[in-house]
């Protein structure tokens, strides 16, 4: 089907044109009002990672576990995520020797809803560290002695790759959405902010049914063919020369057949030095994994280059409209 250049498939389309990507209908979700308090469980202190085996692509696989206690009120993959958050935790501690936090991980927000198989990773760049790629060996929900069903369990994997000590830790990118609740219709735009100057380029990742996600590269487009910012500038898109080229709005809107809501991650990554269209385009399989394509095969691709880099993210929630 023919979209748009630029969509965001839960969706951000652009204000005068139309189409869709396909997408797999979801059961009713809570209201966004509705928001479920989730802890870790007590039993997770006792949670040991493994280290196994190094990827080819250079990351190390470390496979943890997470719980969390859960109740009636929060959605199944609010409380997956928030459990992959637990085990991605125990990972780095035991790898890195580091605590994860993650300014963009907060699940009293109703943006960790929605989509099945859409549960968003940690993609705060981790110093003094980076995630990869990951797999959920195992997750559901488990009883305790007097409480039935009241923990939600995931068994992970993480590819991890340490940082190397040459690393700028002074370079980052900031990734801000102006809602990050929105009912279909609303208007929404993106601000990025690098500390250092750079190039960037804008991911779309999206949930495709039966476990599987996509990927699309919304930035570099024709409506903004090479996006160059200073360090500490703060850029706001769509811009003045993007509503030149055309796109005069972001608006959210839900797929045709109407689910409840519909959950996308957007992704920044900034690089000091622009990079050539085979390692940034996210269609490019990557050539000892020809199945591979997306948002594992730009990171792969980055971490093998040496290339100086940045990422953020944020995930949006869009709902019917009341």
């Amino acid at each position: 089907m023919i979209r748009p250049v630029f969509l965001l498939l839960f969706v951000l389309s652009l204000m005068g044109c139309a189409g869709h990507a396909p997408v797999v209908k979801t059961p009713p979700a809570p209201e966004p009002e509705v928001l479920a308090s989730l802890t870790v469980a007590p039993e997770s202190g006792s949670f040991e990672a493994k280290v196994l085996e190094k990827d080819p692509a250079g990351c190390t696989w470390v496979e943890s576990e997470g719980a969390v206690v859960t109740s009636p009120r929060e959605a199944p993959y609010q409380a997956e995520a928030a459990a992959i958050q637990e085990a991605l935790s125990i990972a780095f501690s035991k790898f890195l020797g580091v605590k994860v936090t993650s300014r963009f991980m907060s699940f009293q927000e109703e943006t960790m809803r929605g989509q099945d198989h859409l549960v968003s990773s940690i993609t705060q760049a981790i110093r003094p560290g980076r995630e990869i790629l990951s797999q959920v060996m195992e997750k559901g929900y488990r009883s305790v002695p007097g409480c039935q069903g009241c923990r939600y369990y995931v068994r992970y994997r993480s590819c991890i790759v340490p940082e190397p000590d040459t690393a700028d830790r002074d370079f980052n990118v900031e990734l801000k959405v102006s809602r990050e609740i929105l009912y279909e219709g609303d208007e929404a735009f993106l601000e990025i902010t690098p500390s250092k100057d750079c190039y960037v380029y804008l991911y779309d990742t999206y949930d495709i049914g039966r476990g599987k996600k996509q990927t699309d590269l919304l930035l570099p487009s024709e409506y903004a063919p090479e996006v160059r910012l200073k360090g500490g500038q703060a850029w706001v898109f769509p811009d003045d020369e993007a509503k030149k080229r055309g796109l005069q709005a972001l608006t959210a809107q839900l797929p045709p057949d109407k689910p409840a809501v519909s959950v996308e991650e957007i992704r920044v990554i900034a690089s000091k030095t622009p990079l050539p269209v085979k390692m940034y385009d996210p269609k490019v399989p990557n050539p000892k994994q020809a199945d591979e394509s997306g948002r594992a095969a730009v990171l792969r691709r980055l971490n093998s280059s040496g290339v100086a880099w940045a990422e953020d993210s944020a995930a949006i929630s869009i709902f019917q409209k009341k």
